[in-house]
């Protein structure tokens, strides 16, 4: 049941606490400096700018007159994905190796680096061309795609072969997936608004980095009992 997969997160994460806030708190950091490098590279004014396209006209003509500043902006979102890749990817590497420290996990991460990424740009670019085409598919494709990384840490899988393994596992459990995974979407929206209005945007960063790899790992193991 949903209660039961929230109280098997949280046990999870009491049982290594340490070692997840260390890895939480060093993504944190290393979004931060991202963000505040390349951002300022960017510029706040043009940020703004950007986030009052409303029509396919208005962003063809943002394109043409800040094609460089385009560039640097999409750079900045590969590089926030490949930092949320490594720490998720070290996130799932801790609950593997329950036993170790947090620097093997950041080691495993390292040392797999390439696979996970794999997996993550397979999974996101699937997942996105699903959404272009009416939304709707991408929602289909994101349920039936959300254990692709921790298959790829737990099996020692490919992209290839994670995204396939995905499929297989949830092809039967459609519905029910995706009413726990909406379980901890609703509850992650409803603590991000209350820290976001306390200025605490960082803490909810840090809760979702966190929880919600443990929260995918309870749902994924359970699955595979069945």
């Amino acid at each position: 049941s949903i209660p039961d997969l929230f109280k098997e997160m949280w046990e999870v994460f009491k049982g290594n606490w340490k070692s997840f806030l260390v890895i939480g708190i060093l993504s944190l950091i290393v979004m931060i400096l991202v963000t505040t490098i390349l951002g300022s590279l960017i510029g706040t004014e043009m940020l703004v700018s950007m986030t009052k396209i409303k029509n396919v006209q208005a962003l063809s003509i943002f394109i043409t007159q800040h094609k460089v500043v385009l560039l640097q902006f999409l750079i900045l979102l590969f590089m926030l994905f490949l930092v949320e890749t490594f720490f998720v990817g070290a996130i799932y590497y801790q609950i593997k190796d329950k036993e170790k420290s947090y620097f093997s996990a950041l080691n495993n991460a390292y040392h797999n680096f390439w696979r996970l990424l794999g997996a993550a740009f397979l999974q996101s670019l699937i997942v996105c061309l699903g959404i272009i085409f009416f939304i709707i598919p991408g929602i289909y494709l994101g349920v039936l795609l959300a254990f692709v990384l921790p298959i790829a840490v737990f099996v020692d899988k490919g992209a290839a072969l994670s995204l396939m393994s995905s499929i297989s596992l949830l092809k039967n459990h459609w519905w029910a997936t995706l009413f726990r995974l909406l379980a901890f979407g609703c509850l992650y929206f409803l603590v991000s608004l209350g820290l976001n209005a306390l200025m605490l945007g960082g803490l909810s960063y840090f809760i979702g980095l966190v929880f919600q790899p443990i929260y995918t790992f309870c749902l994924y193991k359970n699955l595979k009992e069945i």
